[in-house]
């Protein structure tokens, strides 16, 4: 995989490592600058492998389903599959592997807010489809009050890892789902002058995400960068 990315901060365009980021949203000026109401919100860090990764907040009686529906939306959603979080040690309210069907389940009974089941420093996984899975690890960073609007908002982000052809030094575009890099263990992968020489149904986009090349992903719905400043 590539080196591991520095990130940008949503709200005003900071580029730093994970560790500086982590800093950086505790005191970012244009985050609390933010409209809407202070709140109760869990920070957290959601690594997805390599160069991937995300800083979210969610507010506190926010639902799994919440960050769920926002992880199948920027990283993962091709095809519905299941997912579902691991969170240890179990609970007396149900068991520690939590099942979230892609709708909302109506008429059952709903998975606890966030403030039953997280706690500062917490690490908790998510798989998203259980044949060729991705899988997640969540860590709570802080619980803090902050301003905003939305149940689940996105605070920064990996900038895209610049990805090399197969076949020369041109940055990559397109990738062969099918036929891998013996070294790199990595999809082989073509600029837009290569491309053709690929089988046309196995290629899928280059996109920022750990999906990249698994089942039939081709991007999210936040995939437009950079991201600063978009409210």
């Amino acid at each position: 995989m590539a080196p591991q990315q520095k990130g940008m901060c949503r709200a005003c365009g900071y580029v730093g490592t994970k560790a500086s980021m982590t800093k950086h949203q505790a005191s970012c000026e244009k985050r609390q600058a933010t409209s809407g109401k202070p709140r109760e919100v869990f920070r957290l860090r959601v690594s997805g492998g390599g160069p991937f990764w995300l800083d979210i907040e969610a507010v506190a009686d926010a639902k799994l389903d919440d960050i769920d529906r926002f992880l199948r939306g920027i990283w993962l959603e091709c095809c519905g599959h299941l997912s579902e979080f691991t969170i240890g040690p179990e609970p007396d309210w149900a068991d520690d592997l939590w099942e979230v069907k892609p709708k909302l389940r109506r008429g059952k009974k709903a998975t606890p807010k966030l403030s039953e089941v997280l706690s500062v420093g917490q690490k908790f996984g998510y798989t998203y489809d259980m044949g060729s899975s991705t899988d997640l690890e969540l860590t709570v960073q802080a619980q803090e009050m902050a301003c905003g609007t939305k149940k689940v908002a996105l605070l920064a982000r990996n900038l895209p890892p610049v990805w090399k052809c197969s076949e020369c030094d041109q940055s990559a575009t397109m990738l062969n789902s099918w036929e891998y890099d013996e070294e790199t263990g990595l999809p082989l992968m073509y600029c837009d002058t290569h491309v053709e020489e690929a089988d046309e149904d196995a290629l899928l986009p280059v996109v920022n995400s750990p999906r990249m090349g698994v089942c039939g992903y081709d991007g999210g719905n936040m995939d437009e960068w950079p991201p600063a400043a978009q409210q």
